[in-house]
């Protein structure tokens, strides 16, 4: 009993060691995006939070559902770690300063699906919830626009049916065209917030004021933006950066 006790404990510390080894390499490139200041902050943070998870499941559960240092990252860490990057909040100070609202439309308004009947016509899913947060910033006094690369009647159609008065397609430089758009409406990029999830958005979401991605967002863009919804795009993510949005506008206004 004693001896199986103390190999169980050897091998823990073993697959700690090289668990590490390997999670340093992937955190450096691949995970955490945008939750912490610096790579050794994401490392650190992530070995404080593993070894807890380990400690509180208990050698031989370890032993039992561990196969790897990779599965060990992926069974015990990946749920935490997505959680404390993604519900980072942003400084409601910022969010306070936002006076136009700008989105891409594919991976973000829609699921970044493109489905084509047999004669041909493209489709694309919109999410109602996320017609409704527009509709909300509108209400709330907010400039509203769509920004993105495609050029296709579907967004013309969604735009004009949720009166936005900002629908520009067929976007090469999305920076630009943000850039010009808040000039007109006398803004600065300070108060732009824009949600995007794709590399063709990175330019424009290191320079506006909030920037933010779907869940589901391409890992460079997740890394790189001020707030990574919980929800996936097409799925309500946009709802939930307006939310954020008005909640922090509500509090200057109390």
């Amino acid at each position: 009993m004693l001896k199986s006790a103390v190999s169980e404990s050897v091998w823990c510390r073993g697959l700690w060691t090289r668990l590490m080894a390997e999670v340093d390499a992937f955190l450096f490139c691949n995970v955490l995006p945008g939750g912490y200041d610096s790579p050794h902050q994401r490392v650190c943070k992530f070995k404080i939070t593993a070894k807890v998870e380990i400690k509180t499941a208990g050698l031989s559960l370890i032993h039992s559902v561990v196969q790897s240092p990779a599965e060990c990252f992926l069974l015990m860490a990946d749920k935490t770690v997505k959680r404390n990057s993604v519900s980072r909040q942003p400084s409601r100070s910022v969010l306070q300063r936002i006076r136009l609202f700008a989105t891409d439309v594919d991976g973000v308004l829609t699921d970044a699906g493109m489905y084509y009947a047999e004669s041909g016509d493209e489709w694309k899913k919109f999410n109602t919830r996320d017609g409704m947060g527009i509709k909300l910033l509108q209400r709330a006094g907010f400039i509203t626009a769509i920004v993105t690369q495609e050029r296709t009647k579907i967004v013309a159609r969604r735009g004009e049916k949720l009166a936005i008065p900002e629908v520009h397609q067929g976007v090469m430089d999305k920076l630009s065209l943000i850039r010009e758009m808040a000039g007109r409406h006398g803004l600065s990029l300070r108060q732009v917030a824009y949600i995007g999830d794709d590399i063709n958005d990175l330019e424009s979401l290191r320079a506006v004021g909030f920037s933010a991605s779907p869940a589901d967002g391409m890992p460079e863009i997740c890394r790189a933006v001020d707030y990574v919804c919980r929800k996936k795009g097409g799925e309500g993510a946009v709802r939930e950066v307006v939310e954020l949005i008005l909640d922090a506008q509500q509090r200057r206004s109390r």
